[in-house]
């Protein structure tokens, strides 16, 4: 009897399994597509911030730190930003070596959001948003305070100095924030007016490939303008 019952659980147990490895399957897949996005629309973004040819100290961060969190949602999980802030400050780098981007302040920064984050099991308030957006930037001025302090660098901005540049990161970082907090209220908002849960896979599948549509052409633009 003993022996017919384990028989007759080895089909089923098998028939779970397998249902199971396509499900993981397309996690993984999901996951790794979204991560190439997130590093495309980060690098995009901070060569689209280098374009500008803004003189005040830290304002790429209302390009790179929206991107940032965007990427962070696309890949689906926590730790992703440290990834896409190495990655595609570092491929932003290699293709326009010029702009200077300090892939360690933007690592620094992808820290102070991943270390923010790690404890939260939903997306953060509207406040939490901002604060995020401030904290990164400010993570991303470390390495260049610490040039100007060590090294006794002069800031590379007219009549700049430390607490003009301080005072700067933190308004352009809490203005990023801002724009991240409206960014993800639209997000919520155009979801709401989807109807049949179906369409969200349909949408979901067109978002990426609109995201990737446009960092592709970011890069671009960018290189070749």
């Amino acid at each position: 009897m003993n022996n017919k019952k384990v028989f007759s659980a080895g089909p089923a147990s098998s028939t779970a399994v397998a249902a199971l490895i396509p499900e993981k399957s397309s996690t993984v897949t999901r996951s790794l597509i979204g991560t190439l996005l997130g590093i495309l629309v980060f690098a995009a973004a901070v060569l689209l911030s280098d374009a500008s040819h803004m003189k005040m100290p830290g304002h790429i961060v209302l390009l790179w730190f929206p991107a940032l969190m965007a990427g962070r949602a696309l890949s689906g999980y926590k730790g992703s930003g440290l990834l896409i802030s190495a990655i595609g400050g570092g491929l932003a780098n290699a293709y326009h070596p010029p702009m200077g981007a300090d892939v360690l302040g933007f690592v620094l920064a992808a820290l102070v959001v991943e270390g923010t984050l790690l404890p939260a099991r939903r997306e953060p308030s509207a406040v939490v948003g901002i604060f995020l957006g401030l904290a990164a930037a400010l993570g991303k001025m470390l390495p260049k305070l610490a040039v100007i302090m060590v090294g006794g660098a002069t800031p590379n901005h007219n009549r700049m100095t430390l607490p003009f540049m301080f005072a700067s990161y933190v308004l352009f970082g809490a203005l990023a924030g801002v724009i991240y907090v409206v960014g993800r209220y639209l997000k919520r908002k155009a979801a709401s007016r989807i109807s049949s849960a179906p369409s969200h896979d349909t949408s979901g599948v067109a978002w990426l490939g609109v995201l990737f549509a446009i960092s592709t052409i970011g890069i671009l633009a960018v290189l070749y303008v």
